[in-house]
């Protein structure tokens, strides 16, 4: 049986029984009493001069009308249990009073979602005792709030027995989210009486590739020039984003290896780089931008990418019917021809003035590209 020590006091033992109001149920009481009793109510219930005996705290998650009559006797500090979404209106009636207050309002384990990993930022007035935390996301970009119950409840509105209320105004401020694009912040705001609240960071950029562009006809041996274009539809600036570029199923020959740009809030960027083959045939290049590591919502950064058109990669052309080897040949004899001249000259001088001769690498270059015209 359950005991009560004094007007006001709280209850000790066991419940008689349960009674469950289920979601969508209802229960409907006139000049009624239900004592002894394990109370939950998540449909529906309504009362007229009737009395809840000690049957408290009546676990409440929809919602109660009760009208005259009352309730005495709780085996907590309130009357009735109730979750942040539950409805509450009792009026003209009596409460246990004393230590019990009328009612109190629970959050059980909130967890603050974050977009990413490594968010700082300060939260006060955290449950009755008006806590002050200072946090920081993990690697899902979480955060749970703890509770001042042993559980992990927090205690967000107490309805006192003198009629008066107390509401928590937690609020959560200088939000920071440092990442390989940038450092985003926001000033915060009231904390949401949520289990799952969102807690959002403006002016974040969203950079995906909206182009990739190379030349129709490429050469094998040689690098195609390509030109990618970051596109930024978020309102928040981006630095240093890097981009990673794909031969069909394989990471692409690309020159830079991880080519990047910074790409202003509602502007594009483009990047130049150079792509090689080993394979005759068409072939795409497919490029998307890398985003930080710290992100846990997909997608919320953008890294969206684009696919070339058909690039037809060939063996090169020797339109003057020379071939390399004969073109290599030429080259050697030129510098031959030049040497033989100078130790000629050498031999001639004898104890006159001695004259070197130096040939500069940049000449032979500049030899070369002209065969190469002549080819081409």
């Amino acid at each position: 049986g359950s005991d009560l020590d004094g007007p006001g006091w709280m209850l000790r033992g066991e419940s008689g029984f349960s009674l469950n109001i289920a979601d969508g149920g209802s229960l409907s009481a006139i000049n009624s009493t239900i004592f002894g009793a394990q109370l939950s109510i998540d449909g529906s219930a309504s009362g007229t001069d009737s009395w809840i005996r000690d049957s408290g705290p009546v676990e409440l998650s929809g919602s109660i009308s009760w009208n005259g009559g009352g309730f005495n006797g709780s085996r907590d500090d309130h009357d009735i249990k109730a979750t942040v979404a539950a409805t509450i209106d009792v009026q003209n009636g009596q409460i246990t009073g004393g230590f019990v207050d009328i009612y109190e309002r629970h959050l059980s384990g909130q967890v603050l979602q974050f977009p990413g990993l490594g968010a700082t930022f300060n939260l006060t007035g955290v449950g009755p005792n008006e806590v002050t935390y200072q946090g920081m996301s993990v690697t899902d970009g979480t955060y749970t709030v703890a509770g001042d119950e042993a559980n992990g409840v927090r205690v967000v509105e107490i309805g006192y027995a003198d009629g008066t209320v107390w509401t928590e105004s937690a609020t959560i401020s200088d939000i920071e989210w440092f990442t390989a694009w940038g450092t985003y912040s926001s000033t915060g705001g009231p904390l949401a009486k949520e289990v799952n609240p969102t807690i959002d960071i403006p002016n974040l950029p969203v950079v995906s590739v909206s182009d990739v562009d190379v030349g129709t006809a490429a050469t094998l041996g040689k690098r195609a020039y390509v030109t990618v274009t970051l596109q930024n539809t978020g309102t928040g600036h981006a630095n240093y984003v890097a981009i990673e570029c794909y031969d069909g199923e394989f990471r692409a020959d690309i020159s830079p290896a991880y080519p990047f740009a910074s790409v202003a809030a509602g502007e594009s960027s483009e990047i130049e780089l150079r792509w090689g083959h080993a394979e005759s045939g068409n072939a795409t290049l497919t490029c998307k931008p890398l985003t930080p590591t710290q992100i846990s919502v997909e997608g919320l950064l953008g890294g969206g990418g684009a696919e070339s058109q058909d690039a037809t990669w060939s063996a090169a052309v020797d339109a003057s019917g020379m071939s390399p080897v004969i073109i290599s040949l030429l080259i050697a004899l030129v510098v031959g021809v030049m040497l033989v001249a100078y130790f000629s000259a050498a031999r001639g001088l004898k104890d006159t003035e001695v004259r070197v001769i130096k040939i500069e690498r940049d000449e032979l270059d500049d030899l070369e590209d002209d065969l190469d015209e002549i080819e081409d």
